[in-house]
C-alpha cells in the first residue's frame, strides 16, 4: 500500500511539473526557431552578396521579368551596393 501511494505522488509531481514547464519550453523553442531562421536568412543574403550575379534562372522563362527569387536577390544586392558600392554581374545566356 505504501509503495502505491509513493508511486501515485511521484506521478502527480511529474505531471504538475511537466505541465508548468510546457509554456517556458515552448517559448524557448520559438526563440531557437527564430534565431535559426535569422542565421539562415543572413547566410543566404551573404551568399547573394558574395556572388554579385543575376543569372538566367532569376528571370521568368523567355522574358526580361525577374521571378520571385530574382526580385529578392536584386533587392539584397541593391541594398548592399547602395551602402558599399560594387558591380553587378549579368552573364548572357
Amino acid at each position: 500500500m505504501r509503495l502505491m501511494d509513493c508511486v501515485r505522488w511521484c506521478a502527480v509531481v511529474i505531471l504538475v511539473t511537466g505541465c508548468t514547464m510546457w509554456p517556458r519550453l515552448e517559448q524557448e523553442r520559438l526563440g531557437n526557431v527564430s534565431m535559426v531562421n535569422m542565421l539562415f536568412q543572413e547566410s543566404a543574403e551573404n551568399a547573394v552578396i558574395t556572388e554579385r550575379t543575376i543569372r538566367p534562372w532569376h528571370f521568368i522563362s523567355d522574358t526580361a521579368v525577374l521571378n520571385e527569387v530574382g526580385e529578392h536577390d536584386l533587392e539584397v544586392l541593391a541594398d548592399h551596393f547602395k551602402n558599399h558600392g560594387g558591380n553587378l554581374h549579368m552573364p548572357q545566356g
